[in-house]
């Protein structure tokens, strides 16, 4: 059995087709070639980085809630829409004390990741936030 080689060329698996052509010295058209190694090239994969956004928000929230004590995010009613060019839109609420209360506060975040190390706040760019008492 033949060893198959698997490209990514624009989008799609390619399994052996032009990657065995190109092994094999096939004859196939100069331009095919050429344009099947640019797009290999050129092909980027973009992290999935919506649980980073979520934390990231969090801590936002968190600063915004400095003079508050006993900071809780319950799980399981955030909601992340995923956004176009890795911008990410975190809702979700916190419940904390201050002044002896607890309170609870939605909060929505709307931040994007402009590339580097996802966990450094600074590589964040903040486009809209709020918190809402409810």
């Amino acid at each position: 059995m033949k060893k198959k080689t698997l490209y990514w060329i624009g989008g799609f698996l390619a399994v052996g087709l032009i990657g065995n052509m190109l092994e094999e010295n096939i004859p196939v058209k100069k331009t095919v070639v050429k344009d099947v190694k640019e797009s290999i090239k050129k092909e980027t994969v973009v992290k999935d980085a919506s649980v980073t956004a979520h934390t990231i928000c969090k801590i936002i929230v968190e600063n915004k809630l400095y003079k508050a004590v006993d900071i809780n995010f319950p799980w399981g009613n955030r909601k992340i829409f995923n956004k176009e060019n890795q911008r990410y839109i975190v809702k979700d609420y916190v419940i904390f004390e201050y002044r002896g209360i607890k309170q609870k506060a939605n909060w929505h975040c709307d931040i994007q990741f402009k590339g580097g190390n996802e966990m450094d706040i600074n590589n964040w760019e903040i486009l809209n936030f709020e918190i809402i008492e409810s």
